[in-house]
């Protein structure tokens, strides 16, 4: 099976920004993978990339909650002091933070371009598995509570034709 994964959009940002300053919110493992170093090497050597691990923020969604007033504390707790440093572009690097980008656009205010890549990891996967001839039933993998994932996916996402939710070691 192809797999595709996530990988924070730093290009984009490095070529959209204005002040020369970026922000990347991504889980701790992001940041110490050589994938990351390696896309900021190639692709922002001539800006600055501020980062924020955000375990905090995998926490709020994974607990079903993406809007209130917990939400944004948590989520302002984290923006603030990237946009304080100059940052005009914040880049979602986390699978699990599109949940959160209405509240961090709002945080994050006007002047700021928040990117995220969902989309385009979605593209990816559709090109990848166009011809790939599977059954067309989606399947979930979860690696923590099998249960407690499969409540939690309805109050993401609508996916009215989701299988099963298979365990992710």
């Amino acid at each position: 099976l192809p797999i595709v994964g996530m990988e924070p959009a730093v290009k984009p940002a490095a070529e959209s920004t204005a002040t020369g300053i970026v922000g990347v919110f991504a889980t701790a493992a992001t940041f110490q993978g050589r994938l990351f170093e390696s896309v900021v090497d190639r692709h922002a050597s001539d800006v600055e990339v501020l980062t924020r691990a955000c375990p905090e923020w995998v926490e709020i969604v994974e607990s079903g909650k993406t809007t209130g007033h917990e939400v944004e504390r948590v989520v302002s707790d984290a923006v603030a002091p990237l946009i304080q440093q100059g940052a005009d572009v914040l880049v979602l690097g986390c699978t699990h933070f599109s949940f959160l980008r209405g509240v961090i656009s709002e945080v994050a205010g006007e002047a700021v371009t928040v990117i995220d890549p969902t989309s385009a990891v979605a593209a990816q996967t559709e090109r990848v598995s166009t011809g790939a001839h599977g059954s067309g039933l989606v399947q979930l993998a979860a690696s923590g509570d099998l249960a407690e994932f499969t409540l939690l996916v309805p109050q993401l996402v609508d996916l009215k034709h989701a299988g099963v939710v298979l365990p992710f070691a």
